[in-house]
Formats: C-alpha cells, structure tokens, sequence
C-alpha cells in the first residue's frame, strides 16, 4: 500500500471523526455527575494556579489522577473555562485513538480492515459519549492504544514487516522454534516505547494504565509461546482436559515470558514519567490523596461494588453490544468468522490473538470487579472495532460463507430496533424528560437503515449496502449527539438556577444545597457550593451568610425548622432532571426587592406546614 493511499485514508478519517467529535461540543450543558466534577476540579485548579493537587469543590479529589486535568488547564489557557474547552480534548484524543485503530487494522488484516475498524469506532455510541464529555475516558484509551501500536510497529519492523506466529522461526523449520515466540518481543531498549505510553496512562486512571496493557501482551505471547496443542483421537474425556490443563499451564514458561518482556523497562518508565507527580502529590497532601485513590478507588472498587454499581458476569458483553450499536447487529455471525479465521490456520490467527487478548483481558478483568461502570471496558472498544471492522470488510463478499439469512437478519434487527426506539423514548421523554418527546424521531435512523440495506443486498449490490449502513450510523451518531444531547441538557436545573440568582446582580450571592447534590452547581456558580443533610447545620451556615440562596427537593422541606424558613421565600420551583421531586429556590425576604416579594411565596404555600 502506497503512503500516498494511508495519508488519505487518514486525511479522510480525521475529517469523519473531527466532525462527529467537534461540532457544536460545547453545545450542551455539562451533564452530571462526572463532568462538572472533573470540569469544576480543573476550574479551581485554574483559579488558584495550582497544577499540582486536583480539588473539587475545595475539597481534595481523589477520583482521579492529574493527566485529565493538566490538559484542562491548557484548554482553559487556550479557550477559557467554557464547555468547549473542558471537552477539547477528550476529542482530540478521540481522533487520534481512531487514527491508530486503523493503522492497527491495516497492519493486522488489511487497508479493507483497518477502515471499517476505524468509521466502525468512531461512530459508537460508547465511544462518541466519551469523545464527547469532559472525562478522563478518552485520555485514557489514547495512551493504551498507542502502547499497542508502537508495540506492533516495532514488532513488525524487526520481523520485515510480517506479523511472526511466535511458533516457527523465518526458516520454517519447525524443529528450530523453541524459543520462537521470543520473535513478538521488541529487541533491545525498543520495549521502552510501548511502556512509556503505559506510564502516560497511568497519570490518565491510575494502575490500571499499566497492569492491563501489560496483561494483554503477556497473555498474547505467552499463549503463542505454547505452539500447538497435540492430542490423541483415543483419549478419554478427562485425559484430554487434562492434558489442556497441562498444555495452557505452565507457570515456569509464564515466567519466562514476564522476564522477556523487560519489567525493568516498564519500571524506568514509570519512575521517570508517571512516579514524579504521584510522589509529589503525595507529599502535598501528607499521602491523603494516595490513599483514598489508591485504597479507596482501586482496590476498593475491585473488592465490592460502589455507588451502587453492580451487575452480573454478563454485564460487559451486553454493554459493548449496546454500545457499538448498530455495528454490533449480528454478534453471533461476527464470532463465528472470528472461530472461522482461527480455524484457517494462517498467520491471521495470530492477529486474531492479540486483539482477543485485548478484549478479553478488559472483559474478564472487570467482570471479576465487584463495581462495574459500562466505561471500564472503553480502553478495549478499539480492540472491539477491529473484530467488527474485519468482518465488514470480508462479509458480503466471495471471502466468507456466512449464510443469505445474516444480511436479512441484519435488517430485521436494524427495523425492530428502530420500532422500539420510535414508541419506546417518547413513552420515557413524556415522565423523565417533557418536552423531549421528539427523541422518537431517532428511531426513524435504523428503520430506514434496516430498509434500505434489505433492499441493496437483495439485489446483489452488497458493497453499496455496506456503505450505506455506515453512513447510517453516521447519522444515528449525530442525531444522538447534535440533536438529542443539548435539549437534554437544558433539561438539567443547575444552570438555570444559577442565572436567575445571578439575575441583575452584581456578585452572586452564596449557594447551598438541603440534602441532594447537582455537582454542576459548583461549575456555574463557580463557587464553592456547601451542601447540609441537618437543619441545624444549615442554621449555623445561614448565621455567617445571610445573603445564601438555598435548594432543597419539595419533598425534604418539611426537615427545615420554621424559625429558617420563615426568613426566605420561594422564588422559584422546577422538575428536577429525570425525577419528579420538584426543587425549590428560597431566598432570604430581606435581600428581594418589592416586586419579587410580590411574585414570591411563602414556604408555607409549598407544603412545608
């Protein structure tokens, strides 16, 4: 392939992505509850001009490490704190991880490959979320894909170009291969590349930004390193078990792969790059910070669910059907060619193996975590997006055997989906979300997708009814994001709160909260936003700010003392975001003017007496 060919092959992704990545990005509100937390630590770190500790809220943030928020704080410099800017480069990134999804899939497979792998991810739904959203998602996957990509270049490039099996050495003689696998490890000081990238991603989420990378590789060689398992047609049923449990086992080769992979690379990696900021941070905050990320939010999470965050051992397969939809239509057909390519006994089972072990590492790794979020599993969408992608390309054409029903199947499930969509969001928009209820109209995408490849397959013009279901998917993906996301946000109480109290006055007086919490509060008011579950606490609070604005639900006024409450007025009350508790402004009496005393009610008027 002629670098003129991939430069316009990129040329053309980075436009598909950039656009569904950038435009209108900062048209919507930020959504709680992650955005304006990490978009508000930032903020105050701006303010401050602090680089160094993340807090949120002026209280110290322990969620995170300080990747995410170091390139906030250059958006903010570059476009000021605005939405825009704290999402700028979760799509940055986001383009970038699907440029390097395609040079993976070109490199594994083919150019067919790598491009249906690339359109594939850059319009998932999942991965558009995080495109999209001020989270250290996206600054996350980028380093971990790159690490895949440098260790694959550098693989190829000593193995002239050509992916080594791991089982036979370039002569083909299959007597001389025991140490043939030691082909998929990058010679010298090189292995220094792809553990650089980890160490980067450990500043993005922690551990995790090596331990699974590392993880991936390991069980790719390692499983190579094996070479084929021999059995006999007259063993028993046990014998055979046996002998794979002796044949995938052996721990003294499993050592020797984790020494051939360099470890003492990977830790000079993470003492120059990642090592520096933790310590100091650590320091700063006397080893608060460490232990509540550390303990807290890695082993923790791991050992029992948090925030409420379970799900059975099926939860990740069903997240990443759901969130590479439309793309994810046949899973079923899409394994059954990845088993037929194994099956071929080619090199491409390599390929295959290493992009299973990407997916399957991630899978197993946080299906065995007690908490699980459907973004644990994001950093392997690529890996995701290169199975999809190998089947696009070959399905439909004389290479695979799949049977006529998949494409009918395709567009049966494509319809059906559209249906449920079309009655199903209006249904929803009309309790949570009103005024919302023409989020039906994004069912129209699939139903119409559905019809249209049913009726190019049919009559044999496969390749033109593959193309328009990625323009379809296109479509879906901007209807969600350019359409759907900014009435949605408007929908959230946060920000209109905020510009009514700020309404004609000079200085925004003080915001608190009564037993519920809206992060977005501290973002928009840029303030400091304290929050009480006691009326007593409340009081106190109230005694050194007399000008405070309070927020509290309908339903929680009744646990205010009278003695408060007959000093403020509701000004104002508004349906909370997808809850029906209503959320009620009250401000002090002595601090209205005439004509907001008049349009004010007492708290009383509200139910609280």
């Amino acid at each position: 392939m002629s670098r003129a060919t991939v430069r316009r092959d990129l040329l053309l992704l980075s436009l598909l992505a950039g656009t569904v990545f950038f435009f209108d990005l900062g048209g919507a509100d930020l959504f709680d509850d992650d955005e304006p937390k990490n978009a508000g630590c930032a903020a105050e770190m701006y303010a401050r001009g602090d680089w160094l500790v993340p807090t949120f809220n002026g209280e110290l943030r322990l969620h995170k490490p300080i990747l995410l928020y170091w390139f906030m704080l250059t958006s903010y410099h570059m476009f000021g704190v605005t939405e825009f800017a704290a999402r700028f480069f979760s799509a940055f990134f986001a383009v970038g991880t699907v440029l390097l999804t395609y040079d993976i899939g070109r490199r594994l497979f083919d150019r067919s490959a790598g491009l249906w792998s690339a359109v594939a991810l850059a319009t998932s739904p999942m991965f558009v979320v995080v495109a999209r959203a001020a989270n250290p998602d996206s600054v996350l996957i980028f380093p971990i894909t790159l690490a895949f990509w440098a260790y694959l270049r550098l693989i190829l490039r000593q193995n002239g170009g050509v992916l080594p099996d791991g089982q036979t050495l370039k002569t083909g003689d299959p007597s001389d291969s025991q140490d043939a696998w030691k082909q998929l490890i990058p010679r010298g000081w090189t292995m220094l590349l792809p553990y650089s990238a980890m160490a980067v991603a450990v500043l993005a989420k922690g551990p995790i930004g090596f331990v699974m990378p590392c993880g991936v590789l390991g069980l790719f060689i390692y499983l190579r390193s094996l070479g084929p398992q021999t059995t006999s047609t007259e063993s028993s049923f046990w014998s055979a078990v046996l002998s794979t449990i002796q044949h995938y086992i052996r721990p003294v080769q499993l050592v020797r792969v984790a020494l051939a992979m360099r470890p003492d690379l990977l830790i000079l990696a993470l003492l120059v790059i990642a090592s520096p900021w933790y310590i100091a941070v650590g320091i700063a905050t006397e080893g608060e910070w460490l232990a509540g990320f550390l303990g807290r939010h890695n082993v923790g999470r791991f050992l029992k669910p948090m925030e409420g965050h379970g799900g059975s051992p099926l939860y990740y397969v069903v997240a990443i059907i759901a969130g590479t939809f439309p793309w994810s239509v046949l899973p079923f057909p899409i394994a059954w060619q990845v088993a037929r390519d194994f099956k071929a006994g080619d090199r491409s089972r390599t390929s295959h193996t290493l992009v299973l072990c990407w997916v399957g590492v991630f899978v197993v790794f946080f299906t065995l975590a007690r908490t699980k979020l459907p973004n644990y599993v994001l950093p392997c969408y690529p890996a995701v997006a290169l199975v999809i992608g190998r089947f696009f390309s070959i399905w439909l054409t004389e290479a695979t055997s799949l049977p006529v029903w998949t494409r009918r199947a395709a567009s049966v499930i494509l319809v059906t989906a559209g249906v449920g969509m079309a009655v199903v969001l209006p249904i929803v928009a009309v309790y949570v979300l009103p005024g919302q209820e023409y989020l039906g109209l994004i069912g129209l995408i699939p139903i119409a997708s559905g019809i249209v490849f049913y009726r190019l397959s049919e009559a044999g013009r496969f390749n033109t009814a593959k193309q328009s279901f990625a323009v379809s998917c296109v479509v879906f993906v901007t209807a969600i994001f350019w359409l759907a996301a900014p009435g949605v946000s408007r929908q959230q109480i946060s920000r209109r709160f905020v510009e009514q109290i700020a309404a004609d006055r000079a200085d925004l007086p003080p915001i608190t909260v009564f037993a519920f919490w809206r992060p977005n509060l501290v973002f928009y008011s840029r303030g400091l936003v304290p929050g009480f579950d006691s009326s007593e606490a409340l009081d106190e609070y109230l005694a050194e700010n007399h000008t405070a604005r309070i927020l509290v639900r309908s339903t929680d006024l009744e646990r205010i003392d009278r003695e408060i409450t007959d000093r403020y007025r509701v000004t104002d009350r508004t349906q909370g975001f997808l809850r029906q508790d209503d959320v009620l402004l009250l401000e002090p009496a002595n601090d209205l003017s005439e004509q907001e005393l008049r349009l004010a009610t007492l708290p009383a008027a509200s139910g609280l007496h």
